[in-house]
């Protein structure tokens, strides 16, 4: 897929849904499905009868369901992360220099039966799923963490490491950028993405 000829598609109510080749929101546009709410700058379709602009960017004419989640990876929870170590928010690789890992929050030797209860909700959770486990450094999780336990506010006092942000399943709209933090988003999609990820 690639974010620089594809089109973001957007619910009736402006809410993103997914991304889809631009010859199908073509022919959405042209069966009075979708409207075009951006383009791409300076670039056009042509053909004998008709130049339109190249949709970056349409809304749906109508409300559509979708209840798509998106699945567990490592590669998910790094996108998820942003390509920082949540514990000194190095920038990790492919994006920056640091060599990244995948920190299990509440250590491997705390689980029982592949599972393990977080300190700071209680909950028990899948040791290796998308609440315990974290972008982090190698620095952080083999030479500092190892296999400490964290506190009920994320920390771990001993070694003066704190987790940036408790980690969570993705929400709807988070798990459409995801997929494309490997990307570059194009600036036309960028208004429509969640705030925090706006912030750089």
């Amino acid at each position: 897929m690639s974010a620089t000829t594809d089109t973001l598609v957007l619910n009736f109510d402006t809410m993103p849904l997914g991304v889809v080749p631009w010859p199908r929101a073509v022919g959405w546009m042209l069966e009075n499905k979708a409207r075009l709410e951006a383009a791409y700058e300076d670039r056009w379709l042509r053909s004998f009868s008709v130049t339109i602009p190249w949709p970056a960017v349409v809304r749906l004419t109508y409300t559509a369901v979708c209840k798509a989640r998106l699945g567990y990876s490592h590669a998910n929870v790094f996108a998820r992360d942003r390509y920082r170590c949540q514990y000194c928010g190095g920038l990790l690789r492919p994006k920056g220099e640091l060599r990244a890992t995948i920190d299990h929050v509440v250590p491997r030797a705390a689980s029982i039966k592949g599972r393990v209860r977080l300190p700071w909700n209680g909950k028990v959770v899948l040791l290796t799923g998308w609440q315990n486990t974290v972008a982090c450094c190698y620095g952080c999780n083999v030479d500092v963490k190892r296999d400490l336990m964290p506190n009920a506010q994320g920390a771990i006092p001993s070694v003066g490491l704190q987790l940036a942000r408790f980690p969570s399943h993705p929400s709807y709209l988070e798990s459409i950028w995801i997929r494309f933090q490997k990307a570059s988003i194009p600036p036309e999609w960028e208004q429509y993405a969640p705030e925090s990820w706006r912030e750089g």
